[in-house]
């Protein structure tokens, strides 16, 4: 996002007005849901050498009233000082799609994740109490980062919970209904700092366990929940872009701020909105991903499937779409890479 002075922002219909700068009438059509990306490129379009900002809500954060009403993404091209307003657009929101109902946890108890199955079932789907949100930053970020980064995880928990007890009578239970727990990642290699061979050092190493659990969503350090898994497995490993994606190129219902899967993951591959993909290999003799985790800790994490995932803007919000959607589908555990984003 880029900040622009309060007192000059004039983001209008687009149709202008008398006293306004041109809208796009006869220009470029506005990019449908618009993304800062999309933005910039519309006003490279429109006014060479502007600079695009993004306004307004993503399509899929907003009401059907709030749509009728003609709320939704707006792009604003302004001179290189960001002084001058030179054109701006609204943004039109894409016809309603399937979606999954609000409060649902579709899917059903007992469901597996993966091809066949077999890998995750181990006949306790349906006994399942505790789903595990794992997340990462990027390699090369600092101490500070990464410590901020969880209390922005800690809060997509917590809504993850409420959601979930929304939907089971106000309590959690098992299957359909079981409480999700946040991993914290360990501290391999950070800037300025490695550790020996990528060790794996965890929370309380810096700060106190008592604190640490003492938060108000469910906390295990991340040997904790590889001692529960029996190693560093996981379900499934998400990268995310906010690219809008055509729908022929994804599967799955939209979910919210969670547009869906897209069916090849290099549609994350570091493009504009998306982020680089991590270190992978696929192990046929096991069947599953060998992933890069954390500050490519040693051995990194083994896991089922690994996706690309559109969101609408990579909020904590729409996070919390795309677990909710991975529960749906039996995931026990997920790992979110580049959560600081």
């Amino acid at each position: 996002w880029l900040v622009v002075p309060l007192g000059i922002i004039a983001v209008g219909d687009a149709q202008g007005d008398a006293n306004g700068p041109p809208r796009d009438a006869n220009g470029p059509n506005c990019p449908e849901d618009a993304t800062l990306h999309a933005c910039e490129e519309w006003c490279e379009q429109a006014v060479p050498n502007s600079r695009g900002v993004l306004s307004g809500s993503p399509c899929a954060h907003l009401t059907a009233q709030q749509m009728q009403r003609g709320s939704g993404p707006h792009c604003t091209c302004y001179d290189s000082s960001f002084e001058m307003e030179l054109r701006s657009c609204k943004s039109t929101c894409p016809a309603s799609e399937d979606k999954m109902e609000e409060d649902s946890l579709a899917g059903e108890d007992g469901v597996c994740f993966g091809h066949s199955g077999t890998s995750t079932c181990h006949g306790r789907q349906e006994s399942v109490t505790r789903r595990f949100a794992l997340y990462d930053v990027k390699v090369g970020e600092g101490f500070n980062l990464q410590r901020e980064v969880f209390p922005r995880m800690g809060w997509v928990v917590s809504q993850l919970n409420r959601a979930i007890k929304k939907a089971c009578g106000g309590k959690h239970g098992s299957g359909r209904c079981a409480e999700w727990v946040l991993v914290l990642p360990p501290w391999c290699r950070l800037a300025h700092w490695p550790t020996r061979d990528q060790e794996h050092v965890p929370w309380r190493h810096f700060f106190l366990d008592s604190a640490l659990k003492s938060a108000k969503v469910p906390v295990v350090e991340f040997e904790e929940f590889t001692y529960a898994e029996n190693g560093p497995r996981v379900d499934l490993v998400v990268t995310t872009t906010t690219e809008r994606l055509q729908r022929k190129t994804m599967h799955g219902r939209q979910n919210g701020g969670f547009y869906g899967w897209a069916n090849s993951r290099g549609a994350c591959s570091g493009r504009a909105g998306g982020q680089p993909l991590a270190g992978h290999a696929w192990e046929p003799d096991v069947e599953r991903w060998r992933v890069a985790y954390s500050g490519d800790c040693q051995d990194g994490v083994s896991a089922i499937d690994y996706r690309c995932a559109a969101l609408a803007d990579a909020s904590g919000r729409d996070i919390v779409d795309l677990l909710l959607t991975a529960g749906r589908e039996g995931a026990r555990s997920v790992l979110v890479k580049a959560a600081e984003k």
